[in-house]
């Protein structure tokens, strides 16, 4: 009789251990798919900005497409403009890419009807209309362009 309880104890740690190791499994790969989701929508964002794109002159747009290295992954790109409430001229753009990985079932195309994986925002002061010159969002943040207190300079 005590054998039979051990064995059916040690069955159960068995059954246990098992699904534990299916469910590890299971966030590890979750895990994976999150952080190459998060380095293809930081590698996007910053191939959007460095273009000098239309981040400075467009008002709303949105860009859709998909990765040449891996088609199962695709991109969406919106951005629009801020306005602070009692502001009538826009003092911010918002720009979110998002992250899809397309069902193996379904196509590419079809993948971006799902929610996003990750989602990147970032936020970018709108050029002056008049007054400034046109800079890409990376030359809005030249040192030169610093105040000399956030340099250290006297």
């Amino acid at each position: 009789m005590e054998m039979v309880i051990a064995t059916a104890v040690l069955a159960g740690s068995g059954v246990a251990l098992f699904a534990l190791v299916g469910q590890a499994s299971q966030l590890a790969r979750k895990a994976e798919e999150r952080t190459v989701a998060l380095q293809l929508a930081q590698s996007t964002l910053d191939e959007f900005l460095a273009g000098g794109s239309d981040a400075e002159t467009e008002t709303e747009t949105e860009t859709e497409g998909t990765f040449e290295s891996d088609p199962r992954w695709s991109y969406r790109i919106e951005q629009s403009d801020i306005r602070a409430s009692g502001q009538s001229e826009v003092r911010l753009k918002k720009i979110v890419v998002s992250i899809y990985r397309s069902s193996e079932s379904s196509g590419a195309a079809q993948g971006t009807t799902d929610s996003a994986i990750v989602s990147l925002v970032r936020w970018l002061r709108a050029a002056k209309s008049n007054t400034q010159s046109s800079l890409s969002p990376l030359e809005s943040m030249a040192p030169e362009r610093l105040a000399p207190q956030a340099l250290g300079s006297p």
